[in-house]
């Protein structure tokens, strides 16, 4: 029964690496994912009255604390997954394992949970920019244009922090900001709603470049964004850029060359596959 439990465990976090396995942009909607995708997994032994007086939050939610036992539910309680649970019922109705046992294995597997509290100490989510990146989600956007303000500041703050960012620059970007959502946005909302960042043709940065590249009047509210949407949201790119490096690579290659090759590497990737690369005369001579 435990390797069911760990299996729907697994299965939850590793939807979330799937998603996140990729070299598009998603700081944005990185805090919501993971705040979700850890709530899920304490929802199974915490109790609800708790994750609904704290859990609203991912600064909410980092407070909980899983080892004490008044935030625990009972052994009884412990959700263990549907196929555990009826396979359990199956055993106690034909008396191969006793009510006892059952409760001792939802401890065990209560206690074995404990590890979210590890996860939370690695988590990103700890770091104020993560949580205020949640501004250039398109749905928050259209829903709650107010909140997408106070998160863009303690975004501009943390950049000033950086030293990447101007202090002088802060309230020209905080006004060019509020006028894109004053202005642009109602223009798209239809489409900005339906946006889904887990679908692979779905471009954040893309549908930014249109809606602010042209626009003279928002020129430091695009470099700000541009920086941002530069921050990686794992090591994966790091990881696959290396051994896409190794892979191209050969003795005695220039800086140049080497460029060129992951130029190349690249492209070919971002077209899907060689056949579909076009190549003309101009590019022949």
């Amino acid at each position: 029964m435990k390797i069911n439990f760990f299996i729907s465990v697994a299965k939850e976090v590793t939807y979330f690496l799937t998603i996140y396995q990729t070299d598009h942009v998603m700081l944005p909607f990185h805090g919501n994912d993971l705040h979700r995708m850890l709530k899920s997994i304490m929802s199974r032994v915490i109790r609800n009255s708790v994750l609904k007086e704290h859990g609203a939050t991912p600064y909410g939610l980092m407070k909980i604390d899983v080892s004490k036992k008044e935030n625990q539910c009972t052994a009884h309680k412990v959700d263990i997954c549907f196929i555990a649970s009826e396979h359990l019922k199956k055993l106690v109705a034909a008396k191969k394992v006793t009510n006892k046992q059952v409760l001792e294995l939802k401890t065990e597997c209560k206690e074995s949970l404990k590890i979210t509290k590890c996860l939370w100490l690695r988590s990103p989510l700890g770091y104020r920019l993560v949580q205020a990146m949640q501004c250039l989600n398109f749905q928050m956007m259209v829903s709650n244009p107010e909140k997408c303000i106070e998160k863009f500041l303690l975004v501009l703050k943390a950049l000033v922090d950086a030293k990447k960012l101007k202090e002088c620059d802060v309230d020209v970007t905080k006004q060019q900001f509020v006028s894109f959502l004053d202005e642009e946005i109602p223009q798209h909302a239809s489409e900005l709603n339906s946006f889904d960042h887990t679908k692979e043709d779905h471009h954040i940065d893309k549908l930014f470049y249109e809606m602010l590249n042209s626009k003279q009047c928002c020129v430091k509210l695009w470099t700000v964004i541009k920086s941002l949407f530069t921050l990686s949201h794992g090591q994966a790119t790091v990881e696959r850029g290396s051994s896409t490096n190794k892979e191209v690579s050969v003795d005695n290659l220039q800086e140049r060359s080497f460029v060129a090759l992951r130029q190349i590497d690249n492209h070919v990737k971002a077209v899907k596959g060689c056949l579909n690369v076009n190549i003309n005369k101009q590019k022949m001579s």
